[in-house]
């Protein structure tokens, strides 16, 4: 039994797949097995990854036979997976060669079942940004999900080793389809049952920013991120009902945000902004009451969602 297992999600990645398993395999900790999900790609992906695994016994190909989703996805990988503890990497992002045996070591040695680590962005123009994850909170399970709230160490599943069991002995009973911002879902999810959370100082992955914006997307992609976002928000925010106050209003602050900036930008018609309130039941979240609660919003965005609310019908706003 492998000591790391590496879930790879990989959907029309067949540019960047191969740099990505090179990157694992080239691993100083040979004690890793990788299993890569190829949900329902259309673009030669499913081909790279079966020359992969003919080549080197230990990736393994599980294929979706049509899109499910990049959460289903994640999943699938999980409960394929053999080894005592999992690493994430999305399929067009690589790994630091020492990140397996450097992120394991430090899991034995502080006896932990979550490392997270640094990590470097990679930008189209070749400059690269250097990002830490920090856990100012403390190593319990609600010190780690403050610093998750309060963006200290970033909602990513990606560089940072979990023990298998905070996901196997807790599964998530979620089959929607969803693409976008599943990470944050699964972060808060397993955070909600770590024993021992700590941080290295030092970078071990490359996160590749490929040139792309909301203008550049189809609306209807738009509006499936939207969605998405809403969604994962909304069920992040029943997940955590028990924290403390200032962590469940930083929650709460983060979706009527998100929620405003769609409305201001324009990106998504009114009728898909209302069935996204109706849909997660947010009226009382974006009620007049509730929006002047939250004064830790920025002002400005507050400002101007009170001089729109002509936008919304009185019975969502309330008296």
């Amino acid at each position: 039994m492998p000591e790391i297992s590496v879930l790879v999600i990989a959907y029309n990645v067949g540019r960047y797949i191969s740099r990505c398993l090179e990157s694992i395999l080239a691993q100083s900790c040979h004690d890793i097995e990788i299993v890569v999900v190829d949900d329902g790609s259309s673009d030669g992906t499913g081909i790279i990854l079966k020359d992969y695994a003919g080549r080197d016994q230990r990736v393994r190909v599980v294929s979706h036979p049509e899109k499910k989703g990049t959460l289903q996805a994640r999943m699938t990988a999980i409960n394929a997976s053999k080894g005592k503890y999992i690493m994430f990497v999305d399929g067009d992002d690589t790994l630091k060669p020492y990140a397996c045996e450097r992120l394991l070591d430090e899991a034995r040695r502080q006896d932990a079942d979550f490392v997270v680590a640094g990590y470097d962005v990679v930008y189209p123009d070749g400059t690269v940004s250097s990002e830490k994850n920090v856990l100012n909170y403390g190593s319990s399970s609600s010190g780690l999900i403050r610093s998750m709230v309060f963006n200290e160490c970033t909602r990513y599943l990606w560089a940072r080793l979990f023990e298998k069991k905070l996901f196997t002995d807790h599964p998530l009973r979620e089959s929607r389809r969803i693409v976008f911002g599943e990470d944050q879902l699964l972060s808060y999810h397993s955070a909600l049952h770590v024993r021992k959370a700590v941080s290295i100082d030092v970078s071990v992955y490359d996160y590749y920013q490929y040139q792309a914006s909301l203008t550049g997307m189809e609306r209807g992609k738009i509006a499936k991120s939207f969605k998405d976002r809403v969604l994962v928000n909304s069920l992040s925010l029943d997940l955590l009902s028990g924290q403390e106050r200032v962590v469940v209003d930083k929650a709460e602050s983060d979706i009527i945000r998100l929620f405003f900036n769609m409305v201001k930008k324009g990106h998504c018609s009114r009728d898909v902004l209302m069935a996204t309130v109706k849909e997660n039941s947010l009226a009382g979240l974006l009620s007049i009451a509730n929006l002047r609660r939250h004064l830790g919003l920025r002002k400005a965005l507050v400002n101007w969602a009170t001089l729109h609310l002509d936008f919304f019908p009185k019975a969502l706003l309330g008296d």
